[in-house]
Formats: structure tokens, C-alpha cells, sequence
């Protein structure tokens, strides 16, 4: 009986594959027919959107807190997209962060439920009266993986690290103050061998934020630095045995564009509440998939232990749950959001002395009218029901409702109003001047742009084809520009020569300061104009000061204020014109302590807890 019972099983599970295989063939036949017939992207007819989901869980929203597990195992996830470095200060991809989770640990790490910052190498800490000084205590017995102790001497090398000019860090924005006009570091010194004290030049509350970096092994890096090749080092082709962390596992191995390999850190430093050494796992595999279909078919396949599910394949997940052993878990909105922006970019290419922005088009950018009857063109409604099968949310603000206590829900809203985005147009002076279906500016120019987004799955090329119907229907002329994700980084970090960007942000929450690089007019990732000499606009001046004030601020309610005066300005004045922000969906294979969260950089942010439960199903990939 139990042998039939186990082919029964088996029979079952062959047949939710064979489902799900045969259903995900027949949407990308769809996807690419439907591409081939419109010549690019394409609105997708109500009767071929994805298909409709009304699955909801319970969103965890209290504190974590972890049940005692059970040794041993391993786990199968994944990451999209190839990683670039092991080393937590250079690293640029996402998925360099997530494969630095298990190896380097930070001195607090985001709760990302409750969005509370709780120890990890730091345990507790105090400021001065005048707020300007920062004593921070470390915690005792902490080693590295090859046995050095982990002292006050790794965290001040580690800061000077990200603060030296031959470094390029996308985090050492975070540890420059603007002061008077100039740009003024944060200051680190090692007061005894667990004591280190920042002194700040002016109080700045978001500063435990700020501090959010992995914590690099000053005895195998400083030769690095010295030499001026930090940047360069602990690069992807690095041998396992010199990537050194004080993280619960160690770095076994790495296949390029295949997986990386850990096994456990016999050194690591926790314990569970019986008092037991963490982690429970004995391995971890972290696999690079090219695309959100491959993590599918490889999950229902068995060769991966975690899913984040996307809003069209959450019935068949959902239906799959049973004969899979798998379970689901809602998130609630994700924190990131896509956005559309437009270049403001007032400056000229330094190898040309030509302007980055055509100066007619500049001036249409530059408008916020112009920017706002964009967005009444953008039909939200239309890309959550027939992009993401209903399971994303509208966003109107850089911090939506995951935030919690961070989100204004109050901000001003510019909804899909195609009468009003006509009108808008009209009062700035783009008018059909010649009958030919396209806008015109005020001196006969027709308003047409190049529109730049990532071939990234089929979200993107569907999002960008609702989003370029909208605006084609109010007389605009966006041409669109699909490329690949490091030609977007660089036109928006280096090259500057683009019309519009279709993209997205990983959103956060907590002190918006804490994000200077895309919101300070002097960020390095100031999306709109980037690295400006002073605020370009009197509201990005203003939101410069909101921040400045906002930091002085300890009083939090006080403080919240100015966040919430924050988020009111960029919805006002849309230099990204927010709007959607999938929900957050997972499903897993029983994993005890498994615990994702919007806030989240990663769903196994918390791998020190995570194991196998007794009866769960283990997946295949890693072994």
C-alpha cells in the first residue's frame, strides 16, 4: 500500500509538470507571435492576459522569531542573473549581494517585517549628547572563517575603505556629509577591541542605516587597498579558500553562469535559543537562472527549494501545492516599483561639449506638466490585471504600504485620465500642428523620443507596450529602445544620452537619507540628472533640506513628518513616475523559519535559522 501510495504520489507530480511545461510552452508561443505581428511590444488583448489570481495568505507583520530547528540538509535557491564580485563594498549586481549573504555580515541587519534594525556584529550602542558621536559595541567571540578574530580594526578599515578615492563603491555616498556646501566623510576610530566610534559632522539620525555593509577582513584586504587594487580584488575568479567572512557559511565554489556552493562555517559565531551552534544547514546552493521561467520549471521540477512566484503563475503554483509538498507564502507588496523617468540632464558630455539632452527636448522634460500628463497616460489598472494576473499594486509614492509606518497614503495622486493628459498638453503648447496623429512643440518640433528599457522577461516588454499605447493615444511619439540590463546601468549611471527610461528600484524603506545616491540632487544615481553641482530645481533644493532636516531630527514623530513631506514632493513632481509594485509571492518546500518579507534584500535573510523540516521534500539541484 505504501508503494502504491508513493506512485500515486509520483504520477501526480509528473502530471502538474507536465501542466505547467506544456502551459508556460504555449504562453511564450503567444508572447513571441504577438511580438513578431506588432513589430516590438504590444497591448495585450483582456482575453490573452495573464491569467487572473485571487490566492492571498496572511502578511507576517510581527517581530521574527525563530523556532529551534533541526541540523543538517541543505537548501536549493536561486538568483537571476550572474554575479561580479565576492566583494561586499565593489560589487554592483543584486545577485553579488544575495551570493555575499551567506559569507560577510553587517553590524545591524534590517528586521524586514517591522522594519527594525537588530544586532548582529554590533550589539548595542549609544550617542553622545550633542548627537554628534556614535559609540558602537561589537560583539565578543566573533571570528573570521580562518580564525582570526573580528576586532574594532575591521570595521574602521572597512569604512576608510569605502571613504578612499580609489575605490568605487555605490555605498560611500552613504558616508558623506554635505556641510555648508562641501562634502564632508564620516569620521571612524577604534576606541578598545570591540569599541569603535563614528563621529559625524553634523547629527544625523538615519546613521545605523547608513551602516548597513557587509564588514570586510582588514588582515587579507588591506594589502589591496594599499596597492590600489581593491576594486579588482575578491573579483568572481577568486579562489574559495581566500574569500574569508564572519558570515554561517563558506564558499566552496563558483560555476559561472551556473551555481555557487557553500558548506557550513564550522566558526560561526551563533547559537539558537537551546543553545545549539547555527547554522542547521550543512550546505547551501545558490543557482544563477537566466530567467523567471527557468526558476519556475526548475522549482516544480524539484531542483530548487524557494520560488518567488509572479503574479500570472500563482494559480498554477497554488494549484501544484498539494502534489508539489510545497506551501505559500504572501509577502504583500513588494518595496521595489517599476517607474518611467524622463532625462533632465542639464549637463554636456565631457568628450563632445555636446549637450546629453537635445535642448528642445530638455525643455520638454523639464516641465513638470509635461511629466504629469505622462503619467495620467499610464493605465495601472490595465498592466496589474493583464501583466501580473491582478496580483501587484498601484504605487504612488517611493514607499508604499510594506513601509508601514514610513508610507504616506496621503500623497497627490495623478490617475489614468487621458481628457486630462490631452488638456495638460495643450496648456504647455504641444499641438497637432500638421494633422499627422504626433504632437508638435512650440516651434514645429514634433514631440518624439527614444524610450529605453531592459529586455528583462515579459514584464518589461509588456509593461512598455501598455505604457507606449498610453502616451501614442494623447499624440506623443515614443520610440521604443529595448536593451540589455548593463546598457541600461550605464546610460543611467555613465552615459547619460537617453529620452526615457523604463525601469525599476528596489525601494527600501526607513531614512530616506539613507539613500542619498538616487534622491540627493548630488546622488550618483539621481536617476533624472545625476551628480548636479547644486539643486537644479527649487524643489530638488527643497528635497535636499527635507533630508538635511530630517536627519537633525531625533524625534521620530517629528522626523516622520519631513519623510512623509519627502514622498509628497516626488509624487508631485514626478521625476519618476511611479507605478506598479508586484506583490511579493513565495512558495517553499516545508523550510523551517523561513520567513520572507518585503522589506527583505533577500528571502533567506535569515539563513542562520533556516532548515529542513522533518517529512518536507528536499529539492535535487545541488546534489
Amino acid at each position: 500500500m505504501k508503494g502504491n501510495r508513493i506512485i500515486a504520489a509520483g504520477l501526480a507530480l509528473v502530471a502538474v509538470l507536465l501542466f505547467l511545461q506544456i502551459r508556460s510552452l504555449n504562453r511564450m508561443a503567444d508572447k513571441l507571435e504577438r511580438l513578431e505581428r506588432a513589430g516590438g511590444a504590444a497591448r495585450i488583448p483582456a482575453d490573452e492576459a495573464a491569467p487572473k489570481a485571487s490566492w492571498r495568505g496572511k502578511v507576517r507583520r510581527d517581530v521574527f522569531r525563530p523556532e529551534v530547528g533541526v541540523p543538517g540538509g541543505s537548501l536549493d535557491v536561486y538568483v537571476s542573473g550572474d554575479i561580479d564580485s565576492f566583494n561586499p563594498i565593489t560589487a554592483k549586481r543584486m545577485a553579488s549581494f544575495i551570493a555575499q549573504i551567506p559569507i560577510y555580515e553587517s553590524l545591524y541587519l534590517l528586521e524586514p517585517a517591522t522594519l527594525t534594525w537588530i544586532p548582529r556584529l554590533a550589539t548595542r550602542h549609544e550617542f553622545s549628547d550633542d548627537k554628534l558621536r556614535l559609540t558602537m559595541h561589537l560583539r565578543e567571540g566573533v571570528v573570521w572563517s580562518d580564525g582570526a578574530p573580528f576586532t574594532a580594526d575591521d570595521v574602521v578599515f572597512t569604512v576608510r575603505a569605502l571613504l578612499d578615492p580609489s575605490v568605487t563603491s555605490y555605498s560611500s555616498r552613504a558616508f558623506i556629509y554635505h556641510v555648508d556646501g562641501k562634502d564632508v566623510p564620516l569620521e571612524v576610530r577604534k576606541i578598545e577591541t570591540l569599541t569603535v566610534e563614528f563621529r559625524q559632522p553634523v547629527p544625523n539620525a538615519g546613521i545605523i542605516p547608513r551602516l548597513f555593509f557587509g564588514i570586510l577582513p582588514r588582515h587579507r584586504t588591506e594589502a589591496a587597498l594599499a596597492a590600489g587594487t581593491l576594486n579588482s580584488s575578491l573579483g568572481f575568479n577568486t579562489p574559495p579558500e581566500e574569500v574569508v567572512g564572519t558570515g554561517p557559511f563558506l564558499l566552496e565554489s563558483y560555476e559561472r553562469s551556473s551555481r555557487v556552493t557553500y558548506r557550513r562555517n564550522p566558526r560561526f559565531w551563533g547559537r539558537d535559543a537551546a543553545g545549539r551552534e547555527l547554522p542547521y544547514l550543512d550546505r547551501l546552493v545558490i543557482h544563477i537562472v537566466p530567467s523567471i521561467e527557468a526558476a519556475r520549471l526548475s522549482f516544480v521540477a524539484g531542483k530548487l527549494d524557494i520560488l518567488r512566484v509572479e503574479g500570472p503563475d500563482v494559480p498554477d503554483i497554488e494549484a501544484g501545492a498539494a502534489a508539489g509538498g510545497w506551501e505559500m507564502v504572501d509577502c504583500g507588496p513588494d518595496m521595489a516599483y517599476v517607474y518611467l523617468a524622463f532625462n533632465q540632464n542639464r549637463d554636456a558630455n565631457p568628450a563632445t561639449g555636446e549637450p546629453w539632452v537635445d535642448p528642445a527636448k530638455l525643455r520638454w522634460y523639464c516641465d513638470t506638466r509635461f511629466r504629469l500628463a505622462v503619467a495620467h497616460t499610464i493605465d495601472k489598472r490595465t498592466i496589474i490585471d493583464n501583466v501580473y494576473g491582478g496580483l501587484a499594486a498601484a504605487t504612488w509614492t517611493p514607499y508604499n504600504e510594506s513601509c508601514g509606518r514610513f508610507h504616506n497614503a496621503g500623497v497627490t495622486r495623478y490617475e489614468y485620465d487621458i481628457d486630462r493628459a490631452r488638456s495638460l498638453l495643450d496648456e504647455i503648447g504641444m499641438i497637432d500642428r500638421d494633422g499627422d496623429g504626433t504632437r508638435e512643440d512650440t516651434e514645429g518640433k514634433a514631440i518624439s523620443f527614444r524610450f529605453f528599457y531592459a529586455a528583462k522577461e515579459g514584464f518589461s516588454i509588456k509593461i512598455a507596450g501598455i505604457v507606449r499605447d498610453g502616451m501614442r493615444e494623447v499624440g506623443l511619439d515614443p520610440r521604443m529602445r529595448m536593451v540589455d540590463e548593463s546598457r541600461l546601468s550605464r546610460l543611467i549611471f555613465n552615459e547619460h544620452d537617453w529620452d526615457a527610461i523604463l525601469s525599476s528600484d528596489s525601494g527600501g524603506a526607513g531614512e530616506p537619507s539613507a539613500n542619498d545616491a538616487l534622491w540627493s540632487s548630488a546622488g550618483n544615481y539621481h536617476v533624472w540628472y545625476p551628480n548636479q553641482a547644486k539643486p537644479a530645481t527649487e524643489w530638488e533644493r527643497r528635497l535636499d533640506e527635507v533630508f538635511r532636516l530630517g536627519s537633525l531630527e531625533f524625534d521620530d514623530v517629528k522626523r516622520m513628518a519631513y519623510v512623509f513631506e519627502f514622498q509628497e514632493i516626488i509624487a508631485r513632481e514626478a521625476p519618476l513616475i511611479l507605478i506598479v509594485s508586484p506583490l511579493m509571492i513565495y512558495a517553499d518546500r516545508r523550510i523551517g523559519n523561513f520567513a520572507p518579507a518585503a522589506g527583505a534584500p533577500s528571502p533567506i535573510w535569515n539563513l542562520p535559522y533556516l532548515f529542513r523540516r522533518p517529512g518536507g521534500t528536499p529539492a535535487e539541484g545541488g546534489r
